[in-house]
């Protein structure tokens, strides 16, 4: 409800298709034109989760002719209907499959993980959990994408509970759907496409995103719906898990269980409202909307790190110099070319690209910076935006300009006291980079102008 309605709205198109899907399906299951049209939508409106399933509707089509499970003795899938479905199909699997994969240059361009690593396989599987109880950590504001059993707890006694509760998730799940083999090829073809999918792609395994497991929670919802579609008189073939399903009376509890699920999903829900109601999502908002009120967007403009900082673009109208890509714009392009992750050499970019300016920059962080001084380049510190949701998208913003010691001790300018702090706030600076002649030079042109103990205070306080 609300990771797919308000947040990942690109996603809120891949179940409206799979619940278009099923809306149809006992209508259209005889005559599967249509339900083939809505799976070309499927694969190639929502991106690689909507090919996934995609794959496993067509494996479900497939099945149903095979096993005949729908059919009434009057009514029956005619061959012909059939052959154009899985053309189709596999044409808009072609298609997604074209339109989806990153070019050579992109950061999404990485290589699939192939090896076994049974950590790698536990913190998949217990995505099963975060799939179906998705109920965040209710005690701090950064609560997207938590959890509040928290896997990656230590604690021993948290990854047996995952583990086993994972895995009784999908036995149950395989018992209940049982009683139809499509429904439960469909199923099954999903559920293991997803987490295999979540396994082997690096940026998928590591964002781990409620957006990406809340869809084993969508399959098990796809699966009861297509469940209900079927009649009840044909008899399971599988007779292995019939006769568990059977001894365990999966059946009976098949309401109580589904209304469990909705529940941790309602409640899920719920505190992501509340706290979305209480907090912003983002501080890109408010921060644009505080640059162009200070007509700070006059300035050139440079921020790190430009996933994070690139919205604030849409509110200035300007673009803005990514350190991390050594590129202007306003929307940075995911290419490896000049992109690093390393901090240092980004913040050498940034400095490097202020000083041969010359200008006063307007720069944003999400970060704090610790200095005012870095390199030549003086950072005087604006406001912060830190109180809200994601994490990433807390900024501070700063000015920031070449600062040239020489040219600014020899200049007659009245040390002012706005100009004393200034002072102030170099020194402390250039004694990070323990540039100890520079402090002496400030601290000499001060103290002759200056009534105040600030000299002795700054010793004493810094050494």
């Amino acid at each position: 409800v609300y990771e797919y309605g308000i947040i990942s709205r690109g996603y809120a198109l891949t179940i409206f298709f799979l619940f278009l899907f099923c809306s149809l399906y006992k209508k259209h299951w005889s005559g599967t034109i249509p339900l083939a049209a809505v799976i070309f939508f499927l694969a190639n409106a929502t991106g690689g989760f909507g090919a996934i399933l995609s794959i496993s509707l067509l494996i479900f089509l497939l099945s149903n002719y095979y096993f005949d499970e729908m059919s009434d003795g009057k009514k029956k899938i005619k061959i012909k209907y059939m052959g154009w479905t899985v053309a189709i199909i596999f044409f808009s699997i072609w298609v997604a499959m074209k339109s989806i994969s990153p070019p050579p240059d992109s950061v999404y361009a990485t290589k699939w993980f192939l090896s076994l690593d049974a950590d790698r396989f536990l913190k998949i599987l217990w995505r099963v959990w975060s799939g179906f109880i998705p109920v965040p950590v209710f005690s701090v504001i950064h609560f997207w994408n938590s959890n509040f059993v928290n896997s990656g707890d230590a604690n021993s006694s948290i990854r047996y509970f995952l583990t086993i509760v994972s895995l009784l998730f999908l036995i149950y799940n395989t018992l209940l759907f049982s009683q139809k083999t499509s429904v439960l090829l469909f199923y099954l073809s999903g559920t293991i496409g997803i987490l295999l999918f979540s396994y082997m792609n690096t940026s998928i395994f590591i964002i781990n995103g409620t957006r990406y497991h809340g869809f084993l929670y969508i399959i098990f919802i796809i699966s009861l719906w297509l469940l209900s579609c079927f009649p009840d008189k044909k008899k399971n073939s599988i007779l292995f898990l019939a006769t568990w399903r059977e001894k365990l009376n999966i059946k009976k509890y098949q309401n109580y269980v589904f209304t469990f699920f909705l529940s941790a999903n309602v409640l899920a829900a719920a505190i992501a409202y509340w706290k979305d109601f209480t907090y912003d999502f983002s501080s890109a908002e408010k921060s644009g909307k505080y640059i162009t009120e200070h007509n700070l967007q006059r300035y050139s403009a440079a921020g790190f790190i430009d996933y994070a900082v690139s919205p604030i673009s849409a509110f200035t109208r300007k673009p803005f110099y990514y350190p991390d890509r050594d590129t202007t714009s306003t929307f940075p392009i995911w290419t490896m070319k000049r992109y690093t992750t390393d901090m240092n050499q980004a913040m050498n970019r940034m400095l490097t690209h202020i000083s041969k300016t010359n200008d006063t920059f307007l720069v944003v962080f999400n970060f704090d910076l610790n200095t005012s001084m870095i390199g030549d380049v003086q950072f005087s510190h604006l406001v912060d935006f830190k109180k809200e949701i994601v994490e990433d998208e807390n900024f501070s913003i700063y000015l920031a300009n070449k600062f040239n010691l020489k040219n600014d001790i020899e200049s007659n300018a009245p040390l002012t006291e706005e100009r004393i702090e200034n002072y102030i706030s170099i020194l402390n600076g250039l004694l990070q980079q323990n540039r100890i002649e520079d402090c002496d030079k400030i601290l000499s042109k001060i103290g002759k102008t200056t009534s105040e103990k600030i000299i002795p205070r700054f010793h004493n306080f810094m050494g």
